[in-house]
């Protein structure tokens, strides 16, 4: 699923929580490529438990099966509206301070040579703290810039991050 993540790089994953031979909120908690993406669960079941177990593994939603294509649409419309957040203009030049190297078109970062991978929200949130060095940056307008909201815990995705 890893490889299909990076080569297909979606938007949004539909995931249905009755894969054979694995149990799909673990393979959510596990793939580090899901965090930046919305996840939405399928499911025939639709216990409390259960459910509440898939949102605190940070899926964006939860439908229950049988379900009109008009919920679907209009959860997944829901869901992509919040990955279009306000977006700033990476520097060009990769930002150097000390033993940190930030490389924005690459999304990686190195610390004292260490190189490290970056999640999307890893990576806008290095970008805006530079971007607005010297100036006054709250934590209501970092998370809007950041995550595209401006309080956290509202979509419960940042467990994964």
């Amino acid at each position: 699923m890893e490889q299909l993540l990076e080569s297909e790089n979606p938007h949004l994953v539909l995931l249905d929580l009755a894969l054979p031979g694995t149990d799909a909120i673990k393979l959510l908690e596990s793939i580090p490529a899901l965090a930046d993406v919305p996840v939405i669960f399928i499911s025939g079941y639709g216990r409390d438990q259960l459910v509440a177990s898939a949102l605190e593994a940070c899926a964006e939603d939860y439908i229950v099966k049988p379900f009109s294509p008009t919920e679907l649409v209009a959860r997944i419309h829901t869901a992509l509206r919040w990955q279009t957040g306000p977006e700033t203009d990476s520097p060009s030049d990769p930002y150097v301070l000390g033993d940190l190297v930030i490389d924005y078109a690459e999304r990686r970062a190195n610390v004292a040579g260490s190189p490290m991978q970056l999640t999307d929200p890893e990576c806008r949130f290095l970008r805006e703290l530079p971007v607005n060095a010297g100036g006054v940056l709250t934590h209501e307008n970092l998370f809007q810039r950041v995550w595209g909201r401006v309080t956290p815990g509202t979509r419960g995705r940042c467990a994964r991050w």
